[in-house]
């Protein structure tokens, strides 16, 4: 039987958890991830050359938000939590616009089940929602859930590539 590409980016994404080098900016690897570098790391071995920033991930990959947290517990396609700060960005006219940029993504791997991979512990781990809830409260983030677009991904296959981890091996 034909593993979906869902089931494909789940399993990876799950490989990551309890890494021997646990967290590393940059890397999405077996060995080490950090956050983005888990989702990355699912999409890639789901077929996707996509290696990118969790804000990222947010804009051009998980392009609808979830309107009913039900979802977060039946899913189907792939979803994220993403934690979003406010920022500011300078606009055209020299003046400032705050604008939300997502600063940590968590895939969801089951149900209301989520991999965080903690830069403080320096542990990638499962977490709950509740758990993950609390984290985006204790950091003084706003959490949104979002859906993965398989159409995005395949739009956006080798846009989306900062340096693959060599030990990738693609």
């Amino acid at each position: 039987m034909i593993e979906s590409k869902t089931t494909i980016f789940k399993k990876a994404c799950l490989s990551i958890v309890g890494a021997e080098h646990g967290y590393g900016w940059g890397k999405e690897n077996q060995l080490e991830a950090d956050c983005s570098g888990v989702v990355c790391y699912g999409l890639i071995n789901a077929g996707y050359k996509i290696r990118c920033t969790a804000d990222e991930l947010r804009r051009e990959i998980f392009v609808r938000s979830v309107t009913d947290i039900s979802d977060l517990v039946d899913c189907i396609e792939p979803m994220a939590l993403f934690f979003l700060s406010n920022t500011f960005q300078l606009t055209g006219n020299a003046s400032n616009s705050r604008i939300l940029t997502a600063t940590h993504v968590m895939p969801l791997v089951g149900q209301s089940v989520f991999i965080h991979a903690n830069a403080r512990s320096d542990q990638i781990e499962l977490i709950g929602l509740v758990d993950a809830i609390r984290y985006g409260l204790m950091t003084h983030r706003i959490v949104e859930a979002r859906v993965l677009s398989w159409g995005a991904c395949a739009f956006k296959d080798g846009e989306l590539v900062y340096g693959l981890d060599e030990e990738l091996n693609l």
